[in-house]
This record gives structure tokens, sequence and C-alpha cells, in this order.
């Protein structure tokens, strides 16, 4: 037991997880006393958004003055000058929202800091929460199912979170396609922007005659999010084939002073009725 508690104690966040850390406090664990047993519940479900590296300028708090200004065009070929991010403030975060990829890391996370607490304290698993130790040993079958079924197991792909990032999309609800363009430029007046034909001295066919637009994804709809394959949508975890989710069964080969055959847990999903 020693050995797992270290072992827990010494796991590190990925390194591709840096895009999906958030500022947002993490409040304290809540508890939920139910028949004078005492729970500690789960963390809640990760909001949608959330403050994260700002996707302008990618968090270092700075941007292109070229690629800010107007005078794009006209400033395409000075040396670039840099100038504070205007969304972020320079602060390099700004709240956004998040791809269900990314909040599946942080409930990962949370849940990962979540169970080493409670280990560290002694507590054991009921469900998807945790109780003192020798609490479950003195529920019978029944009663141990009832808590069990108050706080499910969630999904372990999605977390409970039911959606993961689509695949086409990567979880932006729009795809980026090359579109063409008029070879135009542009002068500024004070009254606005005046179009007229650019010198046709590029070839035809180079990246000038084009520009990047954002489609809404085909296979999303736009949302970024796919049902999750492994709970089909459900966000729990499987129920247990043995006992079909109920968590405890008939043991035949005892019976009680009444005659009738004992309940015992499952031994398969050890009476939580999911795996």
């Amino acid at each position: 037991m020693k050995t797992l508690l270290l072992f827990l104690l010494t796991l590190t966040v990925p390194a591709g997880f840096a895009m999906a850390q958030t500022t947002d406090a993490i409040p304290a664990d809540a508890t939920e006393t139910v028949d004078g047993v005492t729970l500690w519940l789960s963390p809640p479900e990760v909001p949608e958004t959330a403050l994260a590296l700002c996707d302008a300028c990618d968090g270092t708090g700075e941007v292109n003055y070229a690629d800010a200004s107007r005078f794009r065009e006209e400033l395409a070929e000075k040396p670039p000058v840099r100038v504070r991010c205007r969304r972020c403030g320079g602060t390099g975060r700004a709240r956004r929202k998040l791809t269900p990829d990314e909040r599946i890391e942080v409930a990962r996370r949370l849940r990962m800091e979540f169970v080493q607490r409670q280990l560290a304290v002694g507590h054991v698993p009921i469900g998807d929460v945790y109780t003192e130790n020798g609490v479950t040993d003195a529920l019978d079958s029944m009663d141990f199912a009832k808590l069990a079924h108050r706080h499910p197991k969630v999904c372990e792909a999605c977390f409970g979170l039911k959606v993961v990032s689509c695949r086409g999309c990567h979880g932006l609800g729009y795809e980026e396609e090359r579109e063409r363009t008029e070879r135009t430029k542009a002068t500024h007046t004070r009254i606005g922007s005046i179009r007229h034909n650019k010198p046709g001295d590029a070839p035809e066919g180079s990246d000038e005659d084009y520009h990047v637009v954002r489609v809404a994804c085909d296979r999303c709809g736009g949302t970024g999010a796919s049902p999750c394959r492994k709970c089909k949508g459900s966000g729990l975890a499987p129920l247990c084939r043995r006992c079909e989710g109920v968590g405890f069964a008939q043991d035949k080969r005892t019976t009680d002073d009444a005659g009738r055959p004992l309940m015992i847990r499952c031994k398969s999903c050890k009476g939580t009725g999911r795996r």
C-alpha cells in the first residue's frame, strides 16, 4: 500500500497538457452525508470556458503590429514591430472555450489529485466517491449498492463529459480551407478603403491568389464534439455483466435463519454495479 501511494504521489502531468491547463481556482473537496455515512465527492464537472493560453498571441502577450493593423499589406515588407495583444491585455491568458479533449485533460488532472488526497488519509472508494476506512465493511450488500448507485463510476475515457473532440476538426468546430481571391490591393484614405486591381507581376496560382477561410466542420456540425464511443454518450462506466448493474446477487450456498438465500456483493464489480 505504501509503495502504491508513493507511486501515485510521484505522477506528473504530461507535457502536452500545457495548452489545457487553466488558472481557475479549484474548490475544496465537497462532502455529503447519507444515512450517517460521510462521502467525499469527486471534483465537479469542468466548465466549457476557462482562463487558458491566449490563442491570439499564443501566450506571449504580444502580436505583430502588421497582423493587428488594417495597414497589414503596406507593413508586410517592413521590419516587424511587436505590440501588446488586445485580447488578453498583454497577460498571455484569456478566457476562451476549451475543446472537449482539453476539458478531459483538466478532469483527468483533477481526478488524479483527488485520488491522491483520499488515499493519503486512508479513505476507500465506493462508486465514484470515497468514505472512511471500515465503513464499507459494516454495510450490507444492499446499503453498499445504494451508495454506489447514488454516485456511479464515470467513464474512464471522457470522465463524465459524455463527449470527446471531433476527429475531423480536433475540437475546434471549424476547418481551414484555401479560397481563391481577386488580385487586388487596398489604398486607405480618410473616408475608407479603395480597392483596385493589382499589377499582374505575380505568377498565376501563387499563394497571393488565395486566403484561408474557416468553415464549419461537416462531421460535428460546428460543435467540435462527438459522443464518447466507450460509454456511448452516457458519461458512466459500463454496467457489470455478472450482476447486470445491481451490485449484489443471491448466494445459493448459504441461507439465513428464515431459509432464504443471502444477498452478497457482486465479486466482479465489488458491489458497485459498474466496471
